[in-house]
């Protein structure tokens, strides 16, 4: 929590289990989030008011998303950001696809969001919802919207401000594409059965969020063009802002929108999770 003046109020943290592993394919059940997540609240509960947050935005891993349905009922365990069994659905579309898009490649938001839709039976009308996005509509009840930034991978185009048409050829309804928000614009208000649950206020925003290397770079403070952060979590991921997008695919290099400015930047397979290859979680505790 933080006030008006960006100062920390308070914060908190609660472990999540690790998710379900089974050589390329790495899987969550969501429901894990929205435990941890009312257990995360709940403990800011404990250090100061609740009642007096008035906005809530939620961030998460780019490219971890899932299906539900119009209720929000997940249809099948959520494909995390890492995980890359969607082979086949990436060369499904690559012949079609723009080449400087972000949904290219197989660990892609719309690789996977194919391979669901081949393999998990699906209603007639199914939404699309990233982590965050899913979490968000939780909270207000409403699902189907997503922010520019965790969209990217899903083949939304940040320059345009719309999914292309080959994202339709590649077997997409258009129906099932969240409408698209800018990080921090009005999800809409928590539902009050929730804020009763919380002890949060019924006029609490939900806003939309970001993913987590770009929360982490906002919360460097820099803001200046030039400005890069590094971000050393399970990957290591850089980012700088910049006037103008860079794009090279081949390269893993892509640009988020941000404001009227760009975050070029991309993200390395090499981070703090090589560590478990060579120490236990108590050394590197003790370490």
């Amino acid at each position: 929590m933080i006030d008006g003046d960006q100062r920390t109020v308070a914060r908190t943290e609660v472990a999540i289990p690790p998710p379900d592993r089974n050589n390329v394919e790495v899987s969550q059940d969501p429901h894990l989030w929205w435990s941890i997540l009312l257990d995360c609240i709940h403990a800011l509960g404990r250090q100061c008011e609740t009642r007096h947050i008035t906005r809530l935005a939620i961030d998460g891993t780019s490219a971890t998303v899932l299906l539900c349905d119009t209720n929000g009922r997940p249809l099948a365990p959520a494909l995390m950001y890492n995980d890359a069994r969607a082979t086949r659905e990436a060369q499904q579309f690559a012949g079609i696809a723009a080449q400087d898009s972000g949904a290219i490649g197989a660990s892609s938001s719309l690789a996977k969001v194919l391979w669901l839709l081949n393999n998990v039976q699906t209603p007639d009308t199914v939404y699309i919802q990233h982590q965050a996005d899913w979490l968000s509509s939780k909270l207000t009840g409403r699902f189907g919207q997503c922010d520019y930034h965790n969209a990217l991978k899903l083949g939304f185009n940040p320059e345009t401000g719309i999914f292309p048409d080959w994202i339709i050829e590649s077997g997409i309804n258009r129906n099932w594409l969240p409408r698209i928000c800018a990080p921090g614009e009005v999800y809409g208000f928590i539902q009050p059965k929730i804020a009763d649950q919380l002890g949060l206020s019924y006029q609490t925003e939900i806003v939309a969020g970001t993913t987590d290397s770009i929360a982490a770079f906002l919360a460097s403070g820099a803001q200046q063009l030039g400005d890069a952060v590094t971000s050393l979590g399970s990957t290591l991921v850089i980012k700088l802002l910049s006037d103008k997008p860079v794009v090279s695919v081949k390269h893993g290099v892509y640009s988020h929108r941000l404001g009227n400015l760009w975050l070029v930047g991309g993200a390395s397979n090499s981070g703090g999770s090589v560590l478990k290859q060579f120490f236990t979680d108590e050394e590197m505790l003790k370490l």
